[in-house]
């Protein structure tokens, strides 16, 4: 088996049939899922041609046979991330010869490109002739991907500088928490709910802030297990490279597939009067448009002979009360609201 870089492989049989020899190449690739590639350079009879496709058939089945690869050495068993790498590999969307995965190494541009796109069906448009970026060229492995990845609109290189020189993507360049989310979010198409619970130092304002909190609504950052933090500006290691394109694939949703939503207690927030006999109620969350004007629900307990007479939905978490008698200013009173 000759191996031609981090290309397809290819095995020749040569196959003799009535004195003549053809030549049946299957390709095994170690970067994309598995396929086979029959060539005759001969022109066959019909006799001929069903044995070499028997032939054929036969190397199918015995490669197939063979589509779990070798786990990598250094993956450790029972690790969090083992089965999702091995998942992997198996797909052809990691390198199927390497024994090491390395999943503590930092995670590096090119990679990840790679794995988002072939999660999704891989490159589907030829690259260019002449390379859009200065920092890779034309002869490198990571070239058609990132090209794609570019006319896609996931990279735009340094200062949104695509299409323009020169312009430069760092594809060997490490990847933090933040860029992986921003990449994600592009590729996958998501969009920001706010079920998922905010990260505290997801610090408000900041061009990742949104891009975080949409991941997260989608279960692909789910924060440190000790301290529920997101660490945006920290790089990402191979491991959960992988871990968080898996998750993006899957189309997860925070309160279905990971997480709780954690219902908010209601709770009144504000009380403004308007008049000696009417007040503003808000509260913290949106109100039961069917059961907010029942005025049994509403009760002076520190003043018996003041009833509530009226209870109007204002705004989505106001209502507003009138009361059978008029309120004494500078008498503090009591307001229960029962859900």
């Amino acid at each position: 088996m000759k191996k031609r870089g981090r290309g397809p492989a290819f095995v020749v049989l040569k196959v003799f049939l009535r004195n003549k020899i053809y030549d049946v190449i299957d390709c095994i690739s170690f970067n994309y899922p598995l396929y086979i590639m029959m060539k005759i350079q001969k022109r066959l009879q019909s006799p001929l041609r069903i044995v070499s496709i028997a032939i054929v058939a036969v190397i199918i089945l015995f490669l197939l046979e063979k589509a779990t690869a070798a786990p990598y050495i250094d993956v450790p068993s029972r690790s969090w991330y083992e089965q999702i790498v091995q998942q992997f590999k198996d797909a052809g969307l990691l390198h199927r010869v390497r024994t090491n995965f390395k999943p503590s190494d930092n995670a590096i541009r090119a990679d990840f490109m790679q794995l988002m796109l072939d999660v999704q069906g891989g490159i589907t448009v030829a690259a260019p002739r002449n390379p859009s970026f200065n920092d890779v060229g034309g002869d490198t492995w990571f070239y058609p991907y990132i090209e794609e990845a570019a006319r896609l609109g996931w990279v735009k290189g340094d200062g949104n500088c695509f299409g323009t020189r020169p312009c430069y993507t760092r594809p060997n360049g490490n990847v933090n928490r933040a860029e992986a989310a921003a990449l994600l979010v592009r590729a996958f198409g998501f969009e920001q709910t706010g079920v998922a619970p905010h990260f505290s130092d997801n610090i408000m304002g900041q061009w990742y802030t949104n891009v975080i909190q949409t991941t997260a609504d989608h279960c692909i950052l789910q924060g440190d297990d000790a301290t529920g933090k997101v660490r945006p500006a920290d790089y990402m290691n191979r491991a959960e490279m992988v871990a968080m394109i898996d998750r993006a694939r899957k189309r997860l949703t925070y309160g279905i597939d990971c997480g709780k939503i954690q219902q908010v207690a209601p709770k009144i927030s504000v009380i403004t009067p308007l008049s000696e006999t009417r007040i503003a109620v808000d509260f913290n969350r949106d109100l039961n448009a069917g059961s907010v004007t029942d005025t049994l629900r509403y009760k002076i307990t520190n003043d018996k002979d003041i009833i509530v007479t009226e209870a109007k939905l204002v705004r989505p978490q106001g209502v507003e009360l009138a009361f059978s008698r008029a309120l004494v200013s500078g008498k503090a009173y009591n307001l229960s609201v029962t859900n």
